[in-house]
């Protein structure tokens, strides 16, 4: 491979430099020796040497992060009740969101440069298309291009105040604008107002600090503040707010945006008005820079119709329209992947109170309609390749699609992912006994009905249990030979558990499941309950503790709008702990939390909903002896190598595989990484990127334990198989040492993996030699016996990247 030849090389040159680099040492450490004798005794201490010049009186605030907080106290307008004139505001920057910790409004001190904030207004008018909504329309706009486009824009531009900036010596400084809103002009190339001045309309002036890059320095900070400027009273609540910071944060960590300087919403909406045209002649799809427009579309991305090639209900376009691409303001958004139902609304749509937190699902218009559904026409003769929907008046959506109407936006699409009291069943596993080695597990359990005051289900006539492929319900045993994480060594596949069908394709207790005898019983308890008995024993070699599982779905024979228009309802999984020889079962650590990945998955519900909102039931399957050989086939299989990355078999163990999937690739750091799931799909996630404000460095973003990086007694028990993966037989699986295993999947170069085995990382070759012939080249993170690396050495990562140390991971991903 050629990562691989990489490390090799890399190996060498850096083995030839330190022994390079010894010669040298001892060289000249034999000539000092040759030149000097002993050191002799320390001398006396010299005298004091003179004062030096004294420091400057510094300041309360030192400059230590690249974002402040701005607080708008006061507004004034000339003229206000009339003509209007330039207006002045008062601002206050702080250092922490509760606005206690004052920094210098002008910068300037303190260790900060003196700052050059930019400033927008913009008024509240009539929506021209819904006379029952508000719009922001921006008093500052400008030409750009050829031929000219009028877009919203800013007063002032990198390192540079348009208007006067002062300090008034008090902690508060007051900027006054260039702009006369009593002077109106026509659009030009030179930023002006161009909105005739309206003294009772709600008027917002933002702010934000634009130096050409933030820093400790020159922070970022924005902020806002609405006023009718008749009055001049300042508005005690946003009176347009339909999305809060705090719903982009909960995946962006914190919207960052034209150069990580714009990050509030509501200060973006100052410019992202519904009249700012797209004005980039690169852009593809793309035609309004209107906020609602334009984040739908992005978020969207790759689902777009027009980008996916296919309608949300259909599989193609009509007229067998080509998928195109989103390039909206010049920045390609094609790959983007919303990670849940892009019809749950209520991520972003989160506001529960004020004029407008209900706009969404009662003032619609065909652009923000389009902005998702945008290869639906509305014209009486559709273009080609649109889906054809009757001609209607733009702000009449409301009669097909408001609330309680026969369409309500609010029932068509998901608006929320369903919590337990939602969901359509519950899983509680009662009892698991006969677990010791050579017993056959039994596993007692309940399935009932959280909608209907907990009853029971009947698994065997309940009709969302009967609905063919859309209801599964499986029960899954798993165990380990060595304490600490699950391999399930002897239930027959590579890593896998054993799986016990209950339900399968609709059908009760199936005799065969996937044309094998079904490895268990099930019977119905006279109290309505359900017990499994195992016809697989647990292995004679397992140790310490095991894991029982209830997964799988109800569902129903057609798609339902209640559910993400999935028949199959996802139901958390339950899990439980058993002894196997410990004394008393003793739960798997526990170093992600679920909750974390519902912020940007809504529910976490994978493998066609069968597990759902529970780690633990993801790495009985994604453990250190899981790989995908089983699930790779098809024609991308050449020579027993995928076409798509050139391996034989892929890790899925949990860590190797999370990690991965976020960082994406980014060569030549990080490959990225190809999985092959059930029925040959292939999963290539190498164009996955986490949310903008965010990054795979971010360990707090997932992790639990404060120091992700493996150290006693947190970390894998076991290495990683990475090739020969075989059910029954574990020692002749091909393995990487456990920390190499999991940073290598994002730290995968060659100068990486060389860093890694000078520090003990090493290889576990297979030790029968029936297979010493087989191909272990299988992954980008190979660490090749052949540098003479010891088969079995000792990792020492956490000497330098552990808690405290010199280089602690936590600190160095910037946690």
């Amino acid at each position: 491979m050629v990562l691989l030849e990489e490390m090799k090389k890399t190996m060498r040159e850096l083995t030839s430099k330190r022994l390079s680099a010894m010669v040298v040492a001892l060289a000249a450490s034999a000539a000092l020796a040759g030149c000097s004798g002993s050191k002799g005794d320390t001398g006396a201490q010299g005298s004091q040497g003179p004062a030096g010049a004294p420091g400057s009186s510094g300041s309360g605030t030192t400059a230590t992060v690249s974002r402040l907080y701005a607080r708008i106290k006061a507004v004034s307008v000339p003229n206000a009740t009339t003509t209007g004139g330039s207006p002045t505001v008062t601002y206050q920057l702080f250092t922490d969101a509760a606005m206690t910790q004052a920094a210098p409004c002008a910068g300037g001190t303190g260790g900060y440069a003196a700052f050059t904030p930019n400033f927008t207004i913009a008024k509240l008018v009539a929506d021209p298309v819904d006379a029952k909504a508000t719009v922001w329309k921006s008093y500052l706009n400008k030409q750009i291009n050829t031929p000219p486009v009028t877009v919203a824009t800013i007063e002032g531009s990198h390192d540079t105040v348009a208007g006067t900036l002062k300090d008034n010596g008090d902690g508060t400084c007051s900027y006054t604008y260039a702009a006369d809103l009593s002077k109106k002009v026509s659009p030009s190339a030179t930023v002006g107002v161009t909105e005739a001045y309206e003294p009772t309309a709600v008027t917002r002036f933002g702010m934000q600090n634009n130096p050409s890059e933030p820093s400790a320095t020159q922070p970022a900070f924005d902020g806002f503040v609405d006023v009718v400027p008749a009055t001049g009273a300042i508005q005690a609540a946003d009176p347009r707010q339909i999305v809060s910071d705090a719903a982009c944060n909960a995946c962006h960590q914190q919207i960052a945006h034209h150069g990580a300087k714009r990050l509030s919403v509501g200060y973006c909406v100052t410019c992202h008005n519904a009249s700012t045209p797209d004005p980039d002649p690169t852009s593809v799809n793309s035609t309004s820079l209107d906020l609602a427009a334009m984040i739908h579309k992005i978020h969207q991305g790759k689902n777009l119709p027009s980008v996916s090639g296919k309608s949300f209900t259909t599989n193609a376009l009509a007229g067998g329209a080509t998928a195109q691409t989103l390039v909206v303001n010049g920045t390609d958004y094609s790959a983007v992947g919303f990670p849940q139902d892009t019809g749950n609304c209520t991520v972003c749509h989160a506001v529960t109170s004020g004029t407008a937190a209900g706009y969404w699902k009662s003032e619609i218009s065909i652009a923000n309609c389009t902005s998702c559904h945008d290869r639906t026409s509305f014209d009486a003769t559709p273009p080609a390749g649109y889906l054809a929907h009757a001609p209607v008046a733009d702000g009449s959506c409301a009669f097909c699609h408001g609330p309680n109407s026969a369409l309500d936006v609010a029932k068509v699409h998901a608006l929320a992912a369903p919590g337990p009291a939602q969901q359509q069943a519950k899983f509680t596993i009662l009892g698991v006994t006969q677990t010791a080695p050579g017993q056959f597990p039994v596993v007692q359990f309940s399935v009932t009905d959280p909608t209907n005051g907990g009853a029971n289900e009947d698994l065997a006539t309940d009709a969302r249990w009967k609905a063919g492929a859309n209801s599964r319900l499986f029960v899954t045993i798993a165990w380990t030979t060595k304490a600490g994480d699950w391999n399930n060594a002897g239930a027959g596949k590579a890593g896998q558990p054993l799986t016990i069908g209950v339900v399968n394709n609709g059908a009760f207790a199936p005799a065969t499941v996937n044309g094998q005898p079904n490895p268990g019983t099930t019977v119905k308890n006279a109290d309505g309950t359900y017990t499994v008995t195992s016809t697989t024993a647990i292995p004679a070699n397992a140790v310490g503790s095991g894991a029982a599982l209830i997964e799988g779905h109800p569902g129903s024979a057609a798609a339902s709008t209640a559910n993400f228009n999935n028949p199959r309802f996802a139901v958390t999984n339950a899990t439980q702990f058993f002894p196997v020889t410990d004394a008393t079962a003793v739960p798997r650590r526990d170093v992600v939390d679920v909750a974390k990945c519902d912020k940007c998955h809504g529910l976490l519900s994978l493998h066609g909903n069968n597990r759902t909102d529970d780690i633990n039931s993801c790495v009985i399957c994604h453990n250190v002896a899981g790989t995908d050989v089983s699930r790779r086939s098809g024609a991308t299989m050449v020579g027993g190598k995928s076409t798509l990355d050139n391996k034989a078999e892929q890790s899925i163990q949990l860590a190797v595989m999370v990690h991965a999937i976020h960082s994406g690739a980014h060569l030549p750091y990080t490959p990225g990484i190809v999985v092959y799931g059930f029925g040959g799909s292939t999963n290539d996630f190498r164009d996955v990127s986490l949310p903008e404000g965010n990054s795979i460095g971010k360990c707090g973003i997932c992790h639990t334990d404060a120091a992700p990086i493996p150290h006693p007694p947190v970390g894998l028990a076991e290495d990683v198989t990475v090739g020969n993966a075989n059910g029954t037989d574990q020692t002749v699986y091909y393995r990487v040492s456990k920390t190499a295993a999991v940073c290598s999947s994002c730290h995968a170069n060659g100068t990486a993996f060389a860093h890694m085995v000078l520090n003990g990382a090493y290889d576990s070759t297979p030790a029968s030699p029936a297979v010493a012939g087989a191909n272990y080249n299988v992954l980008s993170y190979d660490l090749d016996p052949n540098l003479a690396v010891p088969a079995k050495s000792v990792e020492t990562c956490s000497v330098c990247h552990g808690p405290g140390a010199i280089a602690d991971t936590a600190v160095l991903h910037g946690k």
